[in-house]
């Protein structure tokens, strides 16, 4: 008498296999996740056709305007002394799980829970590029306020004051802070919420758009200090030139590996490389928390 094997799940062809599939959702969850690489200054596209390198000329401020010469018409020419930086595609970063058999059998047809396994790996990537972008901010040459005291408005408007006697574009820059230092020390300035001040309030009902007219961003991913006056929170006011970067292939890529056990290693990974450009071009804002 022979019995016969029955397998419930039917074909082992399932979905979940087709990488194909889902690596446009994996990197559409990336780049939707991307929240300082949504701001910063990207030359994803210097590198289309490949490369590992991205040569970017640093123009100086080095123009001034000067009388010309009425009766000969001569102008003293203005010696141009520009630098050049450059990123270096040097990290590829990845996650990965493995998944058997038997629970690709049980998810075959759940698409919502594989775009989900899509989803969370892409938002992981997001999340080491930006938290990589911002730790950069750790190389702006101008800082003000310190771990031992609250950001205040003060602290706020000398930030810009910099910004603005640098000739930084203000319409260009954008703040970052960390949620506990929004929500725990700025939200506790009165002049920023009180509208005697400025006849409407600069934090308008808590919301976070814009600070003194200059977009906000408020992210987990803004850096931890060093111990000493920089032991809070990094913040940044900073300029979108100032901070650059590149990602290869396009954003995030899936592949997988089958070996000799009945079960599957999904992987997703990203390559990148980022840089410094301008290190006059934006001011940390220590903060206590």
């Amino acid at each position: 008498m022979c019995n016969a094997i029955v397998r419930p799940y039917g074909k082992r062809n399932h979905k979940i296999n087709k990488v194909e599939i889902w690596s446009p959702t994996l990197n559409r969850a990336f780049q939707a996740k991307l929240v300082a690489a949504g701001f910063f200054t990207n030359h994803s596209d210097d590198i289309s056709e490949g490369g590992s390198k991205i040569y970017i000329p640093a123009v100086a401020n080095s123009f001034t305007a000067t009388a010309i010469n009425t009766t000969s018409g001569a102008l003293t020419p203005t010696n141009v002394d520009d630098t050049k930086s450059y990123i270096s595609l040097d990290q590829w970063m990845g996650v990965n799980y493995i998944i058997t058999d038997y629970q690709k059998a049980l998810i075959a047809t759940k698409y919502n829970v594989q775009a989900e396994y899509a989803q969370k790996m892409g938002y992981a990537l997001a999340k080491k590029v930006d938290t990589d972008l911002l730790a950069l901010g750790a190389s702006l040459t101008k800082s003000t306020g310190d771990s031992a005291t609250n950001i205040t408005a003060t602290t706020i408007e000398t930030a810009i004051a910099f910004i603005e006697s640098s000739n930084v574009p203000r319409e260009d820059c954008a703040f970052f802070f960390h949620p506990n230092v929004y929500y725990g020390e700025l939200m506790k300035s009165q002049k920023l919420v009180d509208a005697s001040y400025y006849g409407t309030e600069v934090l308008s009902k808590g919301m976070h758009s814009t600070l003194y007219g200059i977009p906000v961003y408020i992210l987990s991913q803004v850096p931890s200090g060093t111990a000493g006056t920089e032991g809070g929170h990094r913040n940044l006011l900073v300029h979108r030139d100032a901070i650059v970067y590149a990602i290869a292939r396009g954003g995030a890529k899936m592949s997988q590996k089958q070996p000799e056990a009945l079960r599957t290693t999904l992987f997703a990974d990203v390559i990148y490389g980022k840089s410094i450009l301008r290190a006059d071009g934006g001011i940390r804002i220590i903060s206590n928390t």
